[in-house]
This record gives structure tokens, sequence and C-alpha cells, in this order.
């Protein structure tokens, strides 16, 4: 199942910051409108970051193929 991910009041994040602690493998993707169709594979204790210089990351969608990902996100406005 997809999850969006929005910031807080729809202020949108500078950066941001996604660790995966499993115990599956998840895909990632930016900015759902303007990404590109190809999401990044985040593993098990992998780490991925974004930084755009300014306000630009407006959405996140997480998921799974199989079972579920425990993710901590952070962003930064």
């Amino acid at each position: 199942q997809r999850q969006i991910i929005t910031p807080p009041m729809r202020k949108a994040w500078f950066s941001l910051s996604i660790v995966n602690d499993g115990p599956s493998n998840c895909w990632i993707i930016v900015n759902s409108e303007k990404s590109s169709t190809t999401p990044y594979d985040l593993g098990v204790g992998e780490v991925y970051e974004v930084d755009m210089g300014s306000p630009k990351i407006s959405d996140i969608i997480a998921y799974c193929d199989s079972g579920t990902a425990r993710l901590r996100i952070k962003g930064v406005r």
C-alpha cells in the first residue's frame, strides 16, 4: 500500500532524510507529480537524503513490494 507523506501545514521542505528500520526494503518517490517514474530502492538500514536547496519537496510516496517497513523521516524547512 502506498503511503503519501506531506510536510506539516503544506509548507515544503528544503531537504529530507529517510532511514529504513525494516523489516522490508521499500520504494521512495520524492515530489510525486514532478519526479521520474523510477522510485529509489531504500534497503533495510539504509539512509536516503535529498537536499533541494530551497523549499521544493512537497510530498513523498513510500511503499513496499511485500511486507512492511518502519521509516524515520526528517524534513527540514
